[in-house]
């Protein structure tokens, strides 16, 4: 039921990413940061470069969304072979990267989205619950 789960995820990121609105665009947040300490590189490329974070956090969105939807790797929703469960871990860090960008630069939001739906306390534990990511990666 992981992927079932990183599937809900995903469609509760892109309202995360619709809470933004106007603050995170590319004249605001040229690169995908956290704090002045984390700069991350797309993925989405041939070879991972810079982009917007507005940019990053739909080509990661995207990302995740084509990849639970592939056929090849999910044909049975209801089972996840365990060579396939794999790209959850990367899955699961590109995604955290949202929360931390938007937690240091758009806090307002943060705190906004946290308090009506709690995405991030959620995803905080299903990735510590199912050892996705560890607890001294998070927020």
């Amino acid at each position: 039921w992981q992927y079932e789960h990183l599937r809900q995820f995903v469609i509760e990121f892109s309202l995360l990413l619709v809470a933004l609105g106007d603050e995170c665009v590319p004249e605001t947040c040229p690169k995908m940061t956290a704090s002045n300490e984390w700069q991350y590189l797309c993925s989405a490329h041939r070879k991972p470069q810079d982009c917007a974070a507005i940019d990053y956090m739909i080509h990661t969105i995207d990302g995740a969304t084509a990849l639970l939807t592939n056929v090849k790797h999910f044909a049975l929703r209801g089972h996840v072979p365990p060579s396939n469960a794999k790209f959850f871990q990367s899955m699961a860090r590109r995604l955290y990267r949202i929360f931390a960008h938007v937690f240091y630069h758009h806090r307002r939001v943060f705190d906004e989205v946290e308090a009506e739906v709690h995405l991030c306390a959620r995803f905080s534990h299903f990735v510590t619950k199912f050892q996705l990511m560890s607890p001294a990666m998070l927020l």
